[in-house]
């Protein structure tokens, strides 16, 4: 299907757009859907209306400018995140965040030990394991119908 390169098409998106980039959300907002599939095909309007504003620019601004071919909303990014109350399509301007960062050539600090345990003359520091979610398992999940598969 082709993108429609009206920009009458796309004036809900901008409006969103042209709010989450103003002083008044300072890192940006977020818009509430009922669905995922609403949130992703909005997500897909946001991009593509920011695609028509691209092609517009390349058209009004000469190669030498900073616009051209490019759009005052490529500072958005946008994440869909699903919590209890609902999925939320998030316009976070990239500008706004805030990094901790530090050189590399900067020594590592020792950890902390929690605890040390004593055998005769080996003494072992009991270090915490951290464990992290997996985003993907690679575990075979079982429907009712594997069994039957299985065997």
């Amino acid at each position: 299907m082709a993108i429609n390169v009206s920009r009458l098409a796309y004036q809900d998106c901008y409006d969103l757009m042209e709010k989450a980039i103003s002083d008044e959300y300072p890192t940006g907002l977020r818009i509430k859907f009922a669905s995922h599939n609403e949130a992703i095909h909005f997500r897909q309007r946001i991009h593509n209306a920011r695609h028509v504003d691209r092609m517009e620019n390349a058209q009004t601004y000469p190669d030498t400018h900073p616009l051209h071919g490019r759009s005052v909303y490529d500072i958005l990014n946008c994440r869909i995140r699903e919590l209890v109350d609902g999925w939320w399509l998030r316009l976070e301007r990239v500008d706004a965040r805030e990094f901790e960062i530090e050189p590399l050539e900067k020594p590592e600090i020792p950890k902390q030990i929690e605890a040390v345990v004593s055998m005769g003359n080996v003494v072992v520091p009991l270090v915490p394991i951290v464990t992290f979610k997996r985003r993907f398992s690679c575990q075979a999940q079982m429907t009712p119908l594997a069994p039957l598969l299985i065997a």
